[in-house]
């Protein structure tokens, strides 16, 4: 084919290309503001009590109070799905946070009310336990009441809610590469753990069987709920989504993600804020009494006399059906070809139900026993917050990448040049000494290509790398 007439056929192809954006949008703030005023009133009023004092980042401190939420809610209730089923209201968090930013703090102070009860709660335990001890086993031996527990690996974790110690429990952690067994996240272990955790999500039953050299810890248990809040280094989240395991299985879409902007280096104090005491703030003091009256019992008694979930199930009124056909059926559009949410299906699939879930915890908190249209409209703004959190976090991840950058900077000045938008790919690694091997330049284009900067056409049995019109547009 002479050169005319290959320039004709790829320029024909490049003109049926769809981008998800052509346009260099200049106006966009790289900031994803946190919707704060989507909280329950007495929520958002104690999120901004701790941030005051502690200075953490919001997001995360907001992250910390709906995990306590949804903990105390997932013990007494049920969500509804969309086919009008139970299931359970439990949630998943996942907080970015650099070291420094008091991620620990923030969850102190948000779970302060509940570990103030476990903790009296373990002190009468202990002494039941002794005395159990004394008598040398003629008595039943007592269950721990523990339930919030804190930087343990799930090994432990999963055999306890087979053994059917616990029921309703909760995981917080300020290091969440150590929950998912540190950095090996391919190791076989950790994917059956990750299973069971992504099982337990949807419905409460924990399953396992293992060699008859190895029975512990096999076997089943019914109605279990589990909360999670993991604070996690941007390495260890970086190092969860390169190895794709928890994405593939499933779990990572499970996750309610933030990564806000770390506030280290502009915590200054003043006078006052040596001179005042959170405890004394009437913010978190509704909290806590809120909080208070919701835990009820804090033994678990969730089973009927038939062994079946006994938690009631909160619908949804009917102006909340409306309103979350309205917004599931957005965000089930924007996963289109085109759609903004394209590379993020996994996530955005999941949207739909962990708006329901929120939902739920909202309905629950403010002592209503239905779902109303605000409750999914203000759980709909943290769910979207959540995606728009991945979306930022995959863009950066992928500009960050040296060899992606290095291509698109040799895309434009070959159009600069040349006033072609594409370049043949096999010539990409001779003009190049960075992109000289092919899978280094192989990634690159991978990387663009997610980021949907260039797209790879195939023309007389030839690839070449298009680059997106919006860098030609100036």
């Amino acid at each position: 084919m002479k050169e005319n007439e290959l320039h004709e056929c790829i320029m024909l192809e490049i003109n049926r290309l769809a981008w998800k954006n052509s346009e260099v949008d200049s106006t966009k703030s790289e900031e994803n503001i946190y919707p704060i005023d989507a909280l329950p009133k007495i929520a958002k009023k104690a999120v901004e009590c701790i941030y005051d004092f502690v200075k953490a980042p919001l997001a995360i401190v907001a992250n910390s109070v709906l995990f306590s939420l949804t903990f105390i809610a997932q013990k007494h209730i049920n969500a509804q799905t969309i086919q009008g089923m139970p299931m359970p209201c439990s949630l998943y968090f996942l907080s970015e946070a650099k070291s420094g930013d008091r991620k620990t703090t923030a969850d102190y102070f948000a779970l302060k009310p509940i570990l103030e009860i476990q903790n009296k709660q373990v002190a009468e335990y202990k002494k039941a336990y002794r005395k159990w001890a004394e008598s040398k086993g003629k008595e039943q031996e007592p269950l721990s009441p523990k339930k919030i527990f804190a930087n343990t690996t799930l090994e432990p974790l999963v055999g306890s809610l087979i053994r059917e110690e616990y029921k309703n429990i909760a995981l917080e952690s300020s290091d969440g590469g150590d929950v998912l067994n540190g950095h090996n996240f391919t190791s076989e272990t950790a994917k059956a753990n990750m299973t069971i955790l992504t099982k337990i999500f949807d419905n409460g039953h924990v399953e396992r069987n293992r060699s008859k050299s190895n029975l512990e810890s096999s076997g089943e248990a019914f109605h279990v709920r589990l909360s999670i809040h993991l604070m996690a280094q941007p390495v260890v989240i970086q190092e969860v989504i390169k190895g794709k395991v928890m994405g593939e299985i499933g779990l990572l879409p499970r996750f309610i993600f933030v990564s806000p902007k770390s506030l280290v280096g502009t915590r200054f104090l003043k006078i006052e804020d040596l001179n005042r005491n959170i405890l004394d703030d009437e913010r978190l003091a509704s909290y806590y009494e809120r909080c208070n009256s919701l835990i009820g019992n804090w033994h678990d008694s969730i089973m009927n006399e038939d062994m079946n979930d006994s938690r009631p199930m909160l619908e949804m009124s009917l102006s909340a059906k409306k309103a979350f056909i309205n917004i599931y059926n957005a965000i089930e559009g924007a996963q289109s070809a085109t759609g903004k949410f394209s590379d993020l299906s996994a996530e955005a699939s999941r949207a739909g139900e962990l708006i329901l879930r929120l939902s739920t915890v909202f309905a629950f908190f403010e002592g209503i026993d239905k779902v109303e249209e605000q409750h999914i409209k203000n759980a709909s703004k943290i769910v979207l917050h959540s995606l728009e959190e991945w979306l930022k976090y995959t863009v950066q991840e992928s500009l960050h990448n040296p060899e992606a950058t290095k291509l698109l900077e040799l895309l434009l000045k070959k159009y600069k040049i040349t006033g072609k938008t594409y370049l043949l790919k096999s010539s990409i690694n001779q003009l190049s000494r960075k992109l000289k091997d092919l899978n280094i330049r192989d990634s690159a284009i991978e990387y663009l290509s997610l980021l949907d900067d260039v797209k790879v056409i195939n023309i007389d049995d030839k690839e070449y790398v298009v680059l997106n019109p919006k860098y030609t547009l100036n």
